[in-house]
């Protein structure tokens, strides 16, 4: 979980031209096509990670690693993809490419403005006054809330939901076989750092996950707004009990 969330969070945008995938400038991560699965079944993924520091008296800070932006991470990302489809000889009669604009968000996150992440019933109290947020990619596929601290910038938690298949995929049978709770439609797991659901919705299977590193963090009641304000959005049945459907 939380090396899915790594990717799929923050300021992480979906790739253009169908690329099940997303990048930002010092991140990236590409699902290649089922005829690169493992034996069993599970996909393949390439992704890209990129860290740069500033050294001075007093110590380091992290800085930007000078790849060029959201776009030139992408083309990297996909030639890394092509070469390595051919090296494990499930290349297509084509490699894939990056020809549209890739999406870029503002440079700064968001301040406090209730409620998080703009989402309806949000609200974190007193605590969010020591917080921003940023939203990342709203979609049909996908959906990204990233909530930290001020200052330094830990996580408080992030909120996704992934229905792109191939994106989707990565969550296979880590939402076990039953509902993770009373009241709640699909299969899922709540666990002391991370909660999962998958469930139909608009016709597809959609991940709902939320993860906080804090195991005294209450994070329940802001997984049901998030996934309630999701399905609103979609136009599907709720997920979450006592959520109300269109």
């Amino acid at each position: 979980m939380k090396w899915a969330a790594g990717y799929l969070s923050g300021r992480a945008m979906p790739l253009p031209d169908g690329l099940p995938g997303v990048a930002d400038g010092k991140h990236a991560l590409l699902v290649l096509p089922e005829r690169c699965d493992t034996g069993d079944g599970r996909p393949t993924a390439v992704t890209l990670d990129a860290k740069a520091e500033t050294t001075w008296s007093d110590g380091t800070l992290p800085t930007d690693p000078g790849l060029g932006g959201t776009r030139s991470v992408a083309e990297l990302l996909v030639a890394a993809a092509n070469r390595g489809m051919e090296a494990a000889g499930c290349a297509g009669s084509k490699p894939l490419r990056v020809v549209s604009p890739v999406l870029t968000l503002p440079k700064d996150a968001e301040s406090y403005r209730s409620p998080m992440c703009r989402i309806r019933g949000l609200d974190l109290g007193k605590a969010a006054e020591y917080l921003e947020y940023q939203v990342g990619a709203v979609t049909r596929d996908l959906q990204l809330c990233s909530v930290r601290t001020r200052p330094g910038g830990d996580q408080y938690f992030d909120a996704l939901m992934v229905a792109q298949p191939r994106l989707s995929a990565l969550f296979d049978g880590a939402t076990g076989g039953k509902a993770p709770a009373r009241g709640w439609r699909g299969t899922g797991v709540f666990a002391d750092d991370y909660k999962v659901v998958r469930a139909d919705c608009a016709g597809r299977p959609a991940t709902f996950l939320m993860l906080a590193p804090s195991l005294r963090r209450q994070t329940a009641p802001h997984f049901v707004s998030f996934t309630n304000a999701v399905t609103q959005r979609l136009g599907c049945a709720p997920v979450a009990p006592g959520g109300s459907g269109r």
